[in-house]
């Protein structure tokens, strides 16, 4: 009879790091932390089943935010099909857990090449123990190596592994051994033919055979929110897989997790022509990383001119090109154009803080009034002012004692624009 979850609780002989599941039950679904992250298994025998479950799963940390996790389903119909899963797992995970000795305390993270290699050497043990026990038994396995963000698949059979992004973007789906899995990747079947196809069951590579292939991915990152999982085709056999990606992409683990085994408990126990049906042991392993989101940087924005504090008049160079005919040369600094702003002698708005810019005429012929009052000197009373200057030519050139060094400028104590030239009180 299958064991029930309380009937089966961990070996408490195993390492603390290591933790192989049989059965445990559809009530027992728990989250609990690993790998920097949260993980949820279930496995379950099918409905009605009176053989124990064939499948084994299994979780080995291996240090700070970095883990595998192990999926077996012992192929049907074989003898020891028990056996073969449960050794498969405990094989590999104990690889790991040596490795992990090994290289130091339980807090160091083990070097990522190295617990690919630990995973390599553990399944070529398993299949050559299996195939040294003489019962012609096999199963199917599915791993996956956890480092921080990044992941790794291996995976022999059937077995499959799925990462889903949170608005449900399959990000990473592995082919299945079989004839029906390589015909749906080459474009000869679709999913709803191959879900009902009579070969489905069918497995052309698993362990436990003279001539086992493992298939290993490349690393893939997980993105905030993004949830990998890990099952045996008894999942896959009853639910497509729009549905399974429907159900894990978003809302806490362990209630994805009870949805989908009550789905395909419900879909096992009554078939139906539109739907899939194929009983059978089902094993989950759902792993979601809830990393944080960058926070984005903001452009910060430019200060209001009201806020922005007025630049001291500093000495200046002299423009070689004035475009603006309200530059003039004052001694030997000059009011530059306006779109040389960066470059400023004097600020216009220091300058200009009585006399809007466009009240400022470009010529004195353009100017609406026909007379200008000439600006006479207060104590005199005589009309001082020079006559206008030359708007054709440019500005005067520099001499050669204020090329060299610019004599300070001393801020205007008035400022008259007409006929543009300054004075002081």
């Amino acid at each position: 009879m299958p064991r029930d979850a309380d009937e089966n609780p961990p070996d408490p002989d195993e390492p603390a790091a290591v933790r192989i599941y049989r059965e445990t039950g559809t009530d027992s679904v728990t989250t609990d932390p690993f790998a920097g992250g949260i993980v949820t298994v279930v496995s379950t025998a099918c409905p009605g089943k009176t053989t124990p479950n064939e499948d084994s799963a299994g979780l080995v940390d291996c240090g700070p935010r970095s883990g595998v996790l192990l999926v077996a389903d012992g192929v049907g119909g074989h003898r020891g099909g028990e056996f073969a899963s449960e050794n498969v797992v405990r094989i590999v995970a104990e690889h790991l857990d040596d490795l992990r000795a090994t290289t130091g305390q339980s807090s160091t993270p083990v070097p990522r090449g190295m617990i690919r290699a630990a995973i390599l050497d553990g399944l070529d043990q398993a299949n050559q123990t299996l195939l040294d026990s003489g019962l012609g038994c096999a199963t199917t396995l599915a791993a996956v190596e956890i480092n921080g963000r990044e992941i790794r698949p291996f995976h022999v059979g059937d077995s499959e592994i799925l990462v889903v992004g949170q608005r449900g973007k399959v990000k990473l789906q592995t082919v299945s051994h079989s004839p029906v899995g390589f015909a749906i990747e080459a474009g000869l079947l679709d999913e709803s033919e191959a879900i009902h196809h009579e070969d489905r069951h069918i497995v052309s590579n698993v362990v436990g055979t003279a001539d086992m292939r493992v298939e290993m991915g490349t690393a893939l990152k997980l993105a905030a929110n993004d949830t990998l999982l890990i099952a045996s085709d008894g999942l896959f056999d009853n639910l497509r897989l729009d549905e399974i990606v429907e159900f894990i992409r978003k809302g806490p683990l362990d209630e994805a997790v009870r949805r989908l085994i009550a789905l395909a408990r419900e879909r096992m126990d009554a078939a139906a022509d539109d739907v899939p049906s194929k009983p059978d042991d089902l094993t989950i392993i759902a792993f979601r990383s809830p990393l944080p989101r960058r926070r984005r940087r903001r452009k910060k924005r430019p200060e209001s001119p009201a806020s922005q504090t007025p630049r001291q008049a500093e000495p200046a160079a002299v423009a070689t090109a004035p475009a603006s005919p309200i530059a003039a040369t004052l001694g030997t600094a000059t009011i530059a154009d306006e779109s040389d702003g960066a470059n400023d002698a004097i600020d216009e708005e220091s300058v200009l803080e009585s006399t809007p810019s466009d009240a400022i005429p470009a010529s004195p012929a353009e100017s609406e009034s026909p007379e200008r009052p000439a600006i006479t000197d207060e104590q005199s009373g005589v009309d001082d002012s020079p006559p206008e200057p030359d708007r054709s030519a440019g500005t005067s050139a520099p001499s050669e004692d204020a090329s060299e060094t610019p004599a300070a400028v001393p801020p205007p104590a008035h400022v008259s624009w007409w006929p543009f030239r300054m004075s002081r009180k």
